[in-house]
């Protein structure tokens, strides 16, 4: 049994740590809401305007009386451009390329979209999909580390079932998967 929660612990926290690996090599996608983006979604959290809570707070669900839906499309130019001190040579000390590759940023269009649904007074259920990681990278045919790659892609889809549960008109309590 030890043996069992121990092997449940070590997976879960190698799981959390690449999640981290995301967020700091710069695939991670903020841009779930148009709401939130007009004010850099500060607040997004606390305030549940729209179905579109679902993401950063499910519990905020149960502002929202009725029916709810909220989507949208962002367009994303990231600008990639890499820089060269000169450090990378081939056979006999010449260049490996001719050039640092270009801008390797290319248009991204994130969609996304939320609805939410008030079974009764007190219970909520809700449905969130959007993209948390992505975009594309593309650097020119002879760019220095052409030998490594020259197009990268990370693509994710965040189908997040949701529910919550207001305890009272203090207390709301939230889940998503």
């Amino acid at each position: 049994m030890k043996r069992t929660i121990w092997t449940l612990s070590y997976t879960s926290a190698l799981l959390l740590g690449f999640s981290t690996a995301g967020h700091t090599a710069g695939f991670n996608l903020l841009e779930q809401n148009a709401s939130g983006l007009g004010n850099a979604y500060a607040g997004s959290a606390a305030v549940a305007d729209n179905a579109s809570t679902i993401y950063f707070n499910p519990a905020g669900m149960t502002y929202l009386p009725g029916i709810n839906i909220s989507g949208g499309v962002t367009a994303i130019k990231p600008n990639f451009k890499f820089g060269n001190n000169d450090g990378s040579t081939g056979p006999g000390g010449l260049p490996i390329g001719t050039s640092n590759g270009g801008n390797a940023g290319k248009w991204g269009f994130l969609p996304n979209a939320y609805a939410s649904w008030q079974l009764n007074p007190d219970w909520y259920v809700g449905l969130g999909i959007g993209a948390p990681f992505g975009l594309t990278t593309h650097y020119d045919d002879d760019w220095l580390g052409r030998y490594h790659s020259t197009k990268f892609a990370i693509e994710s889809i965040n189908i997040n079932p949701s529910v919550a549960y207001k305890v009272n008109d203090q207390l709301s309590l939230g889940a998503g998967m």
